[in-house]
C-alpha cells in the first residue's frame, strides 16, 4: 500500500467512527453523541472512587472503560481465523471502545480495519451523510444483505464501506477491501449477532 493510501485509508477509517456518530445524532429526546475523541477518552480507564464503607486503598481501582449494554463487542464477534479469511490477510488484535450514551461499539484493527455496531434508528441518517462526503467516489444499495445495506468506494476503488440494517441496529465495515470482502465480513458480523 502506497504512503498515500495509507493516508487515505486512516483518513476514511476516522469518517468510519464519524458516519455512525453524526448519525447517531437525534432529536431533543437524545443526547448528542460524542466526538470521535470523546469516545477515545471513555476508552481509557478512569479512577474510581472507593465506597464510603470500603477502606481507602492506597491506589484507587481502574474502572472499566464505557461500553454500549447490549451491543456486542465487535472485537469478539467474529474469531480471527474467520476475519483474515473474510477480508484476505491478518488484520491484527483490535482495540475495542464504546460512547458514553450507549449508542455504538467500535472496534479498530491495526490494518485500517473499523467495524463499528449502532444501536437505534439512525440508519438512514447515516447513509444521508456518508451519500454527502465529498470524498465518497460511488454508493449502491446491496440487496440481499440485511433488511438495508449500501456500500460506498472512495480512494480510487481502494477503501470501501459497508452498512447493514438488521433489526434494531445496523454494522459498518470499513477498510481495503473488494466488494465482495466488505459484504461477507458485514453478513457474517450480522450472523454473528
Amino acid at each position: 500500500m502506497t504512503s498515500r493510501s495509507h493516508r487515505c485509508l486512516s483518513a476514511v477509517a476516522g469518517l468510519a467512527l464519524l458516519v455512525p456518530l453524526i448519525g447517531a445524532c437525534g432529536g431533543s429526546d437524545t443526547p448528542p453523541a460524542p466526538t470521535a475523541e470523546a469516545s477515545a477518552a471513555a476508552a481509557e480507564p478512569a479512577a474510581s472512587e472507593p465506597a464510603a464503607s470500603e477502606p481507602a486503598a492506597s491506589e484507587p481501582a481502574p474502572e472499566e472503560p464505557a461500553v454500549a449494554e447490549g451491543i456486542p463487542d465487535p472485537c469478539e464477534m467474529l474469531p480471527s481465523e474467520q476475519l483474515a479469511s473474510l477480508t484476505g490477510s491478518d488484520v491484527g488484535a483490535g482495540t475495542s471502545s464504546g460512547d458514553e450514551a450507549a449508542v455504538m461499539r467500535t472496534c479498530i484493527y491495526p490494518s485500517g480495519l473499523v467495524i463499528t455496531i449502532v444501536r437505534g434508528t439512525q440508519f438512514e441518517s447515516s447513509v444521508k451523510v456518508m451519500r454527502s462526503d465529498p470524498n465518497l467516489e460511488e454508493i449502491a444499495d446491496v440487496s440481499g444483505l440485511g433488511e438495508q445495506a449500501v456500500i460506498g468506494t472512495y480512494v480510487g476503488g481502494a477503501v470501501r464501506q459497508v452498512m447493514a440494517l438488521q433489526g434494531g441496529s445496523f454494522v459498518t465495515v470499513t477498510g481495503a477491501l473488494s466488494q465482495a470482502q466488505a459484504t461477507a465480513t458485514a453478513q457474517a458480523l450480522l450472523d454473528a449477532r
